[in-house]
């Protein structure tokens, strides 16, 4: 839940930093997402940039290298950027967790072997002292 409602700050502040003529990190994220805004498209119409562009969203909300298209267009992007996001997080986060622990699980065979080799080491001594 942290996680989520930082992603969600961060990708908010993203849109109301946003200037198309300066900042292309929100369209590299809504043109490699296939998405638009936070949640919904109309998150646009709650910005700064969005209160001088009326009914336009940002060319990548329509997978467009036009600067702005229509909210109405045929080809916008319904899909907040929020989903997707979290998705990516949460499978990078899967697959880090799964290389940790499989990481703890080797340490563990290392740490048996070990202690499995010190007991034959020690035993194969006791033997030698018996046999001289």
């Amino acid at each position: 839940a942290v996680v989520s409602t930082q992603s969600t700050g961060k990708l908010e502040s993203l849109m109301k930093e946003y200037s198309i003529s300066h900042d292309r990190t929100y369209d590299n994220l809504q043109y490699n997402y296939d998405c638009c805004g936070v949640v919904y498209h109309v998150d646009w119409l709650n910005t700064t940039w969005g209160s001088s562009h009326l009914g336009l969203v940002p060319g990548s909300c329509c997978q467009s290298t036009n600067a702005v298209c229509a909210v109405n267009s045929t080809s916008l992007s319904q899909q907040g950027c929020e989903e997707p996001v979290m998705n990516e997080i949460e499978f990078i986060c899967s697959y880090v967790m799964t290389i940790l622990l499989v990481s703890a699980f080797i340490q563990c065979i290392g740490i048996s072997i070990s202690y499995a080799l010190t007991r034959l080491i020690k035993d194969y001594e006791v033997l030698g002292e018996y046999s001289s």
